[in-house]
């Protein structure tokens, strides 16, 4: 069977600026630094100082790295404070994993009443006229619209950071070039000097902060285990379902009680093993039930958690796996299905996720033919889109000020400097086959201490993304697209600050003056930091 990559219009505009459209690429354009992975690709950090810099020079209160939701938010909530910002993408659309990995669904942290905390703040200007899974183009046009309608932000697109700028252990900018081969009109030059008082990196895996000189571990490096990183997804859309059969097969196999909608109570098909901070405070691991048991629900255009439409195929790969399946209807009928991960992959080894790419790319030759007879209202379909890059969950862990651990998730830490609330349950996807999660579907309310966002190693930085300080246990809870956007606000929020005071990161997050005045500013723009855990 021939695999077809159907391209709309909105999408043939990445193809058109983005070279490296077909196998995955850095969230924000800056070459990887060293880490302890002796299989990572890197180039070597360049790091100078702004004084040696001879050309065009620019200089802002914030400037903010990566055109994520994170870095989206971020630079949002500088900007509402009053802070000039600069955000720089390397692509030419904002949107992360939403636009580039297909990623129609948000993996919502919830209350018992079946509210979300996180759902509040800037995030909740993007989640409430979206929903839990949304149509690709009206995600990417909101994200679009909301940086426009800021006018202290600078969207500097299709440009990379080349260096940073350091004085000591200080970063106080970069140099932003213009993608090569790219135009961009509003970059004033084709390399421009950008001096900033405070600096967010948003990118995926913490592109910019590892480059200045920040230190990291990687996958399960700190656990006294491996290298290894959660299984990497490729979604897919498919044409030609039957909707309305597929919900009714759902609805009849397993209604689904209102509060439990969102899906989230029915863990994925994953698993982790327990590293040397886990082994001695787990004693049993949480029973998994078979995948045909883990039967999630339907909410409008969502039908989530199918363990049974894949429990009888058997990958061709060995490093393919068949997980539980996400559905996403689009609004032009197409679906987009969240199943397919690889295990074994490097996701800062580029090498590594070319290969994954083709692994599941030659997958879906025998995937899509099973999924016809799988479900009722898949009978006819056909292979729709295939995602430009793979859904990424785990890379960089930071080196922060403070790391959070799966017991600080387990045992609901109210820290003194949180800055937001988190409930989401502790999902590593398979590190490798035939393994378990041993946390389970629980959910533990927790809160995100703004020293976790803090590089120990430099100062000037913060990092608002899935890389912010933790364990990679207590990461698997963390790293989701709803937290690091409520973290991104956090960061935002704390930069405008640091900008206004003349004072670094590090500085601010070891001053329960300066962290309290960033709460205070949270609360007040309805963003949730935990003074209060929900108790029904």
């Amino acid at each position: 069977m021939t695999l077809l990559f159907r391209k709309p219009a909105w999408f043939v505009c990445l193809v058109a600026t983005h070279p490296l459209l077909l196998s995955s690429c850095s969230q924000s354009g800056v070459a990887s630094a060293p880490t302890n992975s002796a299989s990572t690709s890197t180039k070597a950090a360049t790091t100078a100082t702004s004084a040696s810099w001879q050309g065009t020079k620019v200089s802002t209160d914030v400037l903010v790295i990566g055109g994520t939701p994170s870095g989206v938010v971020a630079a949002i909530a500088a900007a509402r404070q009053g802070a000039k910002v600069i955000l720089v993408e390397d692509r030419a659309e904002l949107g992360g994993d939403i636009v580039y990995a297909m990623l129609n669904m948000f993996d919502v942290p919830m209350r018992p009443n079946g509210t979300s905390p996180v759902a509040v703040g800037i995030f909740g200007e993007i989640y409430k006229p979206l929903g839990v899974a949304f149509d690709i183009k009206k995600a990417r046009a909101l994200l679009e619209a909301k940086v426009a309608a800021e006018p202290n932000i600078t969207l500097w697109k299709r440009a990379h950071v080349q260096s940073a700028w350091k004085n000591g252990q200080r970063v106080t900018g970069a140099v932003i070039a213009a993608m090569p081969g790219k135009t961009n009109a509003a970059l004033p030059a084709s390399q421009v000097g950008v001096t900033a008082k405070a600096i967010i990196d948003a990118s995926n895996d913490a592109d910019f902060a590892a480059r200045a000189g920040a230190t990291s571990f990687v996958g399960r490096q700190a656990g006294g285990r491996d290298n290894k990183q959660q299984s990497v997804s490729l979604l897919f859309s498919i044409q030609g379902a039957n909707w309305s059969k597929m919900e009714a097969y759902v609805r009849g196999v397993k209604p689904m009680a209102a509060a439990k909608r969102i899906g989230q109570e029915y863990a994925s098909d994953v698993a982790p093993t327990t590293s040397k901070e886990v082994a001695p405070t787990v004693k049993q691991t949480t029973p998994q039930k078979p995948v045909l048991h883990r039967l999630g629900g339907v909410d409008g255009n969502y039908i989530w958690e199918r363990g049974d439409v894949v429990q009888n195929y058997v990958p061709l790969n060995p490093n393919v796996l068949a997980l539980s399946v996400n559905f996403g209807k689009q609004s032009d009928g197409s679906i987009i299905l969240n199943t397919l991960n690889a295990i074994n992959v490097n996701g800062l080894n580029d090498a590594d996720k070319a290969r994954a790419r083709n692994e599941m790319n030659t997958e879906l030759k025998s995937f899509i033919p099973y999924l016809r007879t799988s479900m009722p209202g898949l009978e006819n379909i056909t292979l729709g889109q295939i995602a430009p890059e793979l859904y990424i969950r785990e890379t960089r862990h930071l080196r922060a000020l403070y790391e959070l651990t799966v017991n600080d998730v387990r045992g609901q830490q109210k820290f003194p400097d949180r800055v937001a609330l988190a409930s989401y349950p502790l999902d590593l996807h398979p590190y490798e086959k035939n393994q378990r999660n041993p946390f389970g579907p629980k959910r533990y309310f927790y809160t995100i201490p703004l020293r976790a966002t803090v590089p120990r190693d430099i100062d000037g930085v913060f990092v608002a993304s899935r890389c912010l300080g933790a364990t990679y246990e207590a990461a698997g809870s963390a790293r989701v697209i709803p937290v690091t956007a409520a973290v991104g606000q956090a960061c935002g929020v704390a930069a405008a600050w640091a900008a206004k005071k003349g004072k670094t990161p590090q500085q601010i997050a070891k001053s329960a003056t300066d962290y309290g005045a960033i709460q205070t500013y949270l609360r007040e723009s309805g963003a949730d930091v935990g003074d209060q855990f929900p108790t029904s």
